[in-house]
């Protein structure tokens, strides 16, 4: 403003403040500056507290743990490592984050629901996608349907939990597929564009007439179901030789009989440190976790000579088995047979796994059992190396015949259970680069494959790739051999997840958290997607705690 129009406007409007100097003016305006900031810092502080209460509330969501945990111990002993370190003015602030029970129950609750209109969101773009799903009961005795989902991203398969829901009433195939199907309808999700199920064994999952996978291709026809391969594996793991599965039998009774007495539990731990034995106590058997049998006969077999000695202490029949040198010798062999099946387990297990690694990995076995069962004939045991160790030091008889017997019907049994391992047609897709691949593809895809074999850039690229990523990744290029590719890698080959997501319930579902609601727990547990928190906030009228 010019000066005349400055001194004009003091003298109409503010006259008696015309005559004052130059300071008086600038010392308002520092004044007027400073009550500026003032404001700005007391609305930024609820604002910032806001954000983190979402904050602290994901991460006693994903730690499992109940919602008075915050205002308990994680608002307590933030204010006290802040005080600590930046003084008690900082700490104060700390006293403005709301972090009740109520409060966290409300931020895991919305913050489930925004990744979930993500997830749906994202879902619904897909072209195709795939589904796990598989049922328990939870501690309160309320039936959980469990539903992971495998969809396109971007560059790459993603793999979220889709719902977990409470089963009112029967858990017959038609009531799960009833609920699957109200959820797809609610939320606008095409039944069409599923290609894939993979469920357990159960007869309402499996079953001919009324199972879920039955039912789900009354909806979407392409769908191909899928038997999960881990629970085949457990199914093939529990056929062993009579003469092998009476040795199992009298393990478990030795290990019921020490560790469901508390006494005799904790006189064989002294008896562990005296000896100095590696272990100090016995694993518990249980029929429904895959990897027991194995952990629990290789601990039986680490603390034999204990066991001897606190059997025959206590005059029991089963001390007869631990004197035995043949008992022994099969105890060992035992021992190594379910630690190469768990191995296997284990190498199916874990996130973005598909049917051809899986099948792979089964292949790559019963291949190895033909080779030992040779090799036995050669009168080779390096391949198992606990009874390789018991052979050498021992004079019992010799059980070879036994174990040949068990590693025949073995691969009997991996044929009857996986009768699918023989995929000759997808070799394109482990490596397209191959030579004599992609023998069974139609005209047009093998000419796709020859364009994209000759691709240096592609074939440069594809060792360090995933096989989903690679295969997302010449969409646009090769939209025809891509699409087949994908529509091979998309379907799960386990329920892991789900199996994964049962032993999350089981922590968040306590006995002392009977009547939690899990689903919004569950999903901000077990999801990778973030929440969005900006937006979040702005549909919050920001309070400080009080």
């Amino acid at each position: 403003m010019k000066p005349s129009k400055v001194k004009r406007h003091l003298q109409q409007k503010h006259p008696n403040e015309a005559e004052k100097s130059t300071d008086y003016f600038k010392h308002q305006e520092m004044c007027l500056a400073r009550q500026a900031s003032l404001f700005r810092q007391q609305a930024s502080v609820p604002e910032r507290c806001l954000k983190a209460s979402y904050l602290a509330s994901l991460h006693i969501a994903r730690a499992k743990k109940p919602h008075t945990v915050g205002e308990a111990l994680l608002l307590s002993a933030t204010k006290d490592i802040v005080k600590e370190l930046f003084g008690e003015e900082a700490a104060r602030k700390i006293d403005c984050v709301p972090l009740s029970d109520n409060t966290v129950g409300r931020r895991i609750s919305e913050m489930a629901d925004d990744i979930s209109s993500q997830l749906l969101e994202q879902l619904q773009a897909s072209e195709y996608f795939s589904l796990q799903l598989d049922e328990s009961t939870d501690i309160a005795n309320q039936a959980q349907l469990m539903v992971y989902v495998r969809f396109l991203g971007k560059d790459t398969f993603i793999e979220e939990l889709l719902f977990c829901k409470p089963l009112e009433g029967r858990t017959t195939g038609q009531d799960i597929c009833n609920m699957m199907d109200q959820f797809m309808t609610d939320n606008s999700v095409d039944w069409s564009r599923c290609i894939g199920v993979c469920t357990d064994g159960a007869a309402a999952m499996t079953g001919k007439h009324s199972g879920v996978v039955t039912l789900i291709k009354e909806k979407a026809p392409n769908v191909v179901g899928t038997h999960c391969m881990l629970h085949r594996e457990a199914l093939v793991a529990k056929r062993i030789e009579d003469d092998l599965h009476q040795v199992l039998k009298d393990v478990i009774r030795t290990v019921n009989y020490v560790k469901s007495r508390p006494l005799k539990h904790r006189l064989f731990r002294l008896l562990c440190k005296e000896m100095g034995a590696d272990y100090e106590g016995l694993l518990l058997h249980s029929e429904v976790r895959w990897l027991s049998r194995g952990a629990v006969l290789s601990r039986v077999y680490a603390l034999r000579k204990e066991l001897r000695e606190f059997l025959s202490d206590e005059n029991l029949e089963l001390a007869k088995c631990f004197k035995d040198d043949t008992w022994i010798l099969k105890l060992s062999c035992m021992a190594d047979f379910f630690q190469h099946l768990s191995f296997l387990n284990q190498s199916m297990q874990g996130h973005n796994v598909h049917i051809l690694n899986a099948q792979d990995k089964v292949r790559a076995f019963t291949q190895k059992l033909s080779l030992w069962e040779s090799k036995l004939e050669e009168g080779v045991t390096e391949m198992f190396p606990l009874y390789n160790q018991e052979r050498i030091s021992t004079t019992a008889d010799n059980i070879t015949p036994i174990i040949q017997s068990h590693l025949s019907h073995l691969q009997g049994y991996f044929k009857q259970y996986f009768p699918d391992l023989n995929n000759n047609h997808l070799d394109f897709v482990r490596d397209p680069f191959a030579p004599g691949v992609g023998t069974y593809l139609d005209l047009a895809a093998k000419e796709q494959l020859i364009d994209l074999s000759n691709d240096g850039g592609r074939k440069t690229r594809f060792p360090s790739l995933p096989l989903s990523e690679f295969w997302m990744s010449v969409r646009e290029d090769y939209p025809m051999l891509s699409e087949k590719a994908i529509k091979c890698l998309l379907p799960f080959a386990t329920t892991y997840l789900c199996e994964a997501g049962f032993s999350a319930l089981k922590v968040l579902q306590s006995k002392h958290r009977a009547r939690l609601e899990v689903e919004s727990d569950m999903r901000l547990a077990l999801t990778k997607m973030k929440p969005r928190y900006d937006k979040l906030c702005r549909s919050h009228q920001a309070h400080p705690s009080h």
